[in-house]
């Protein structure tokens, strides 16, 4: 309850509006509010969400060992260096877990909703209460807050680092022309290579059709000529 107050005013405070739109049910009613955002707050060992969505979780912590799941895929890893969108520094929660691998930590994931594929869930949980109420306390540092971002956030003993899997999705749909705007807006280098290119093929068909067609010309008037 301390952690979800907390959290109620650091929301307050971002926004300068007081939160009154929001509404509290337990883990096994959260099927009544498929169609919001959902913040999901508790204790690994006591709210059964986060184990149920934990594989949804871009990190994966235990008692042993610490990995990051899902994987990008061949193709993800090809194009992403070369994806001005993309990332440019991951984090580094994964070092700081496995640092601290066995003591009490907290925690916030981000991930898709299992029950609405439009919707967020933001997963705040805990090994222990303390941590728990601790990392809520601690968003009001503006240094730990700024640390607060991509897809995991792991803090532990006072300290906090984030993760960023590089996995996106794009929610919605645009006008075709808009869509082209927006890649040559994202892709600003790639798309004036391609621009190049096409002209470069269009300069060179113009070309060759241009050849031809005097060859044709000149083929046809020397009949002509000779006669």
């Amino acid at each position: 309850m301390q952690a979800f107050l907390n959290l109620i005013g650091r929301i307050a405070d971002a926004t300068g509006l007081p939160p009154t739109r929001y509404v509290v049910v337990s883990g096994g009613h959260v099927d009544t509010v498929a169609d919001r955002n959902l913040i999901v707050i508790g204790l690994d060992s006591s709210q059964p969400l986060l184990r149920q969505w934990e594989p949804y979780n871009s990190v994966h912590v235990t008692s042993t060992a610490v990995t990051t799941v899902p994987k990008l895929n061949l193709l993800q890893r090809l194009i992403q260096p070369f994806d001005p969108r993309a990332p440019y520094y991951r984090g580094s929660a994964v070092e700081l877990a496995r640092a601290y691998l066995g003591k009490p930590y907290s925690y916030i994931s981000s991930f898709w909703s299992p029950l609405d594929a439009n919707r967020i869930v933001v997963a705040i949980g805990a090994t222990q209460g303390t941590a728990l109420v601790e990392l809520t306390n601690q968003m009001e540092e503006p240094e730990f807050a700024a640390k607060i971002q991509g897809d995991f956030f792991f803090s532990t003993d006072g300290k906090g680092e984030f993760y960023t899997s590089g996995r996106r999705k794009f929610v919605g749909r645009l006008p075709i022309w808009w869509k082209i705007q927006w890649l040559a807006g994202s892709f600003g280098l790639a798309a004036f290579a391609c621009v190049i290119c096409a002209i470069i093929i269009f300069a060179a068909t113009i070309q060759r059709f241009a050849t031809h067609r005097a060859r044709r010309l000149l083929v046809r008037r020397l009949p002509s000529r000779a006669a």
